[in-house]
């Protein structure tokens, strides 16, 4: 049989779920398939009493029963004489009962006996009467937190099955059943593979349901590993949170070829408020090669579990440089067309722009000769034609400027597309030409002609294509022209000017020494903004909260500490004094900032913050990830270290996950982790890391750190071992 019917609703599977065989005919010969056994009337059936048929399928029956010794209800499954003629239908429903028999756990579906009633051999299992997990998908998505449990209790199940040399190899929808109380079972092992004697496996047959098999079971390997049921299991986690199946078709081929050549779609872009953790473990079952996925159900039910607790995984999400580089791996001609058109567009952008400073600068000497040949005009007839020819020529010389800014608006708005999107690969020569290319550009925009404002435009992209790559240095030239370009060619209060200069004010708030100029920048626009929003409080705070940042950074201590105190005292008007907003505001006020040294009064004020943040927001959001870092930092100056190891382990864990290993907080973080293990004497966890640290500035080419770390590395190991 292809599944085992437990129940009335597990029969009833919708037509998308059901097992397919990918590549062998969808009926039996017509001497089979034209003969299908009448069901057993509902009688007793040795210790068995039939009271009802909870479903059929091509090779047999499932009933409910009554077991008259022990007075229990269960579910009496038959092979009929048609699953007889089938040999391997008759070998796979004895293994299974071998199979359910050697599994002994609280998530997987018991068989109570097995033999033959009257030539038909039967089983007869636990009934489970709370229907099955396709009932529950029709019924609508499932909250993320519910989902985790019922695949948690599902990879334990499996995990244990996967322990005794069992892969499932069709776990689906239909085959999880539930008991009235919501707990899941699962259930039909006839395809289970024993991974110790495989003998029901012939090679180029592929058993199972396509929607929910990985790569490797759909093009027939042979040697298939745990790691299919995990993939599964991924599905049937992702179906449960969004309502469908990652990878969809009209038929078995058009989804191998969608699992083979795409990848799913995120569980974040259906549901942007879910909790990251979950969507990088589903995304890690549903990795397209089996070793990076969980080996096994045992593992994925940990990390789930984990997750459920708020303790750190152990799975880590995908970057956006893995991502490209798989991409392109699976589609090295689109990729090397897509770095072609890249190049060739900036060369055209460049061009085009040359062109039409050219042409603008033709029209304005021609401009100048026709002014200069109508002065002239009374002089002579001939100066006359001469002017006439020159103001043709003008009009020539305009309509090329207008052509060719056309030309370069049309490349700009492309342009500007592609470096949002585009991310090279590391290692490879076209990350440089493309940062050498992005320079050129850059210069040229800043000395061009064209329309200013899309000039700015693509400066503001390229600007946020060197932050979103950790190169800040690197944006200050081409923000501070959008700045300019924008300052002159837009009205004063125009929204969008007040934003660009809040922005490259914060920008340089982050450039030691530059914090005067961002004020100066900042102040005019924040000002603005305040007294336009006079009537949204909450929006006033937050703009005040600004204004207080860059009175800060320029060194006005005095009027940033006034600020900071009004906004406080708006605060506890607005919201209370326990409030978050309260809190986070009083934790910013500059007495308690590390730079006072007022250890004793910031360190238990944070503390008591730090433990509501973390009761109201996520481990990684900025209230809980900016307090747990400055309480860590605190910590290590006031020299109290061991206090300040897990406060920092956790900021630098967070940081990096967020931001990759090349933004500056993640190194700024990782050293005061080291000076924190260091102090303590945590030698043994302090080193590990401080050699990696020695590796990275080695290879980076950098030889303080690389002498620093070397030299900390070597002096540490000699106090750990003289201990």
């Amino acid at each position: 049989m292809g599944s085992s019917l437990l129940t009335k609703a597990a029969y009833q599977t919708p037509p998308h779920l059901r097992t397919l065989p990918i590549n062998r005919p969808s009926t039996l010969d017509g001497s089979i398939s034209a003969s299908v056994d009448t069901p057993l009337p509902i009688r007793a059936l040795g210790d068995y009493e039939l009271l009802d048929t909870l479903g059929r399928g091509g090779m047999g029956i499932v009933y409910l029963a009554r077991q008259c010794g022990l007075k229990r209800k269960v579910a009496y499954k038959v092979l009929t004489r048609v699953g007889e003629v089938d040999s391997d239908a008759l070998e796979r429903f004895r293994s299974e009962a071998e199979t359910l028999g050697r599994l002994q756990h609280s998530g997987i579906v018991q068989v109570y006996d097995s033999g033959s009633e009257q030539g038909n051999p039967f089983l007869a299992m636990e009934y489970v009467a709370g229907g099955s997990l396709a009932d529950r998908i029709r019924i609508g998505r499932t909250d993320p937190r519910e989902a985790a449990k019922i695949i948690a209790t599902v990879a334990d199940a499996v995990g244990h099955a996967h322990s005794h040399g069992i892969i499932h190899r069709d776990l689906k929808p239909a085959n999880i059943l539930l008991t009235p109380e919501g707990q899941p079972k699962v259930a039909d092992f006839g395809l289970a593979r024993d991974m110790t004697s495989d003998h029901l496996t012939r090679t180029g047959l592929i058993a199972g349901t396509p929607t929910y098999m990985p790569p490797e079971q759909l093009t027939g390997v042979k040697d298939l590993t745990p790691a299919i049921d995990v993939w599964a299991t991924g599905v049937l986690l992702y179906e449960l949170i969004t309502g469908t199946v990652p990878f969809a078709g009209s038929d078995p081929q058009q989804i191998l070829m969608n699992i083979l050549r795409h990848e799913a779609v995120s569980l974040r872009q259906w549901q942007p408020n879910l909790p990251r953790d979950l969507d990088t473990i589903c995304g890690k079952c549903l990795q397209k090669e089996p070793h990076r996925r969980y080996a096994n159900g045992t593992e994925l039910a940990a990390d789930l579990k984990r997750f459920l607790e708020g303790t750190p995984i152990l799975a880590r999400p995908i970057g956006r440089i893995e991502k490209c580089e798989r991409w392109c791996r699976r589609n090295p001609w689109i990729a090397a067309s897509m770095a072609a058109v890249a190049f060739t567009l900036v060369a055209a952008t460049s061009v085009s722009l040359l062109f039409a400073q050219s042409a603008n600068e033709e029209r304005t000497k021609a401009i100048a000769a026709a002014k200069n040949e109508h002065e002239l005009r009374e002089q002579a007839v001939l100066a006359a034609a001469a002017e006439k020819k020159s103001r043709e020529e003008a009009e020539k010389s305009f309509e090329a400027e207008k052509q060719a800014r056309t030309e370069a608006e049309a490349l700009t708005t492309m342009m500007v597309g592609l470096i949002k999107v585009l991310t090279p690969a590391p290692g490879v020569d076209l990350v440089q030409q493309f940062l050498d290319k992005l320079d050129v550009t850059s210069k040229s925009l800043e000395t061009g002609t064209g329309d200013p404002l899309f000039r700015a435009r693509l400066l503001d992209a390229i600007s946020m294509t060197y932050q979103n790559i950790g190169m800040l240095d690197k944006m200050l030239g081409p923000m501070a022209q959008v700045v300019a370009l924008r300052e002159k060619h837009l009205p004063p209060n125009d929204p969008l000017v007040r934003d660009t200069k809040i922005r490259y004010g914060y920008l340089l708030l982050h450039h030691p020494g530059r914090g005067q100029e961002a004020l100066r920048i900042m102040k005019p626009a924040l000002e603005m903004n305040i007294e336009s929003g006079r009537a949204d409080r909450k929006y006033v705070i937050g703009q005040m909260g600004m204004l207080r940042i860059a009175y800060g950074a320029a060194g006005d201590d005095a009027e940033a500490r006034r600020l900071s105190s009004e906004i406080v005292e708006l605060c506890n008007q607005e919201y209370g004094p326990d409030h978050l907003e309260t809190l986070w505001m009083t934790v910013n006020h500059p007495k308690y900032l590390r730079h006072n040294r007022n250890y004793e009064e910031a360190i238990p004020l944070y503390t008591r913050a730090l433990r509501v943040f973390k009761e109201n927001h996520k481990s990684n959001s900025m209230y809980v990830m900016w307090t747990q870092g400055e309480l860590g930092k605190m910590l290590v100056e006031a020299k109290r270290f061991r206090e300040a190891v897990p406060h920092m382990k956790d900021t630098y864990e967070l940081q990096y996950q967020a931001h990759g290993l090349r933004h500056p907080f993640v190194g700024m973080d990782r050293n005061y982790l080291l000076v924190a293990m260091e102090g303590a004497k945590m030698y043994a966890e302090e080193l590990p890391l401080r050699w990696t640290y020695f590796e990275e500035a080695n290879a980076a080419g950098d030889w303080r750190n690389t002498i620093s770390h070397g030299w900390r590395f070597v002096r540490d190991c000699f106090w750990r071992y003289r201990r």
